[in-house]
């Protein structure tokens, strides 16, 4: 995504709703991010 499409401006100002760790969460979810793997999945 580039930083100046109304697609990235609506994505950053989704911060101050949801939180930054929740977002950046959501978008790399599907692709079961490190941050998202379970003790077992390591």
């Amino acid at each position: 995504m580039t930083r100046h499409t109304e697609e990235a401006y609506r994505w950053a100002e989704s911060f101050a709703d949801r939180g930054f760790r929740e977002v950046i969460r959501e978008r790399d979810r599907p692709w079961a991010d490190y941050g998202e793997r379970g003790a077992r999945d390591s």
